[in-house]
């Protein structure tokens, strides 16, 4: 991925939305389902091919963003 990313522990975790406000976060799947369905987030499908384990957060809060970044390095360093 490329721009400027959150790494922790050397794995990406999140990262500006690269087409305008938001933010984009990686999540077990079943999160990113719930945070979808809730309308709290949108799929993030760059180039038309949807990483189903991100989510896309556009709503500017900066609360939940820090919410949701430390929610994910559970995830991707378990």
């Amino acid at each position: 991925m490329g721009g400027a990313c959150v790494r922790s522990a050397g794995e990406f975790v999140g990262m500006p939305h690269h087409k305008g406000a938001g933010i984009v976060v990686k999540l077990p799947r079943d999160r990113v389902d719930a945070l979808i369905d809730a309308g709290d987030g949108a799929p993030f499908a760059p180039a038309g091919k949807v990483f189903r384990e991100w989510v896309l957060v556009e709503a500017h809060d900066e609360d939940r963003w820090v919410e949701l970044l430390r929610e994910s390095p559970a995830f991707v360093n378990p």
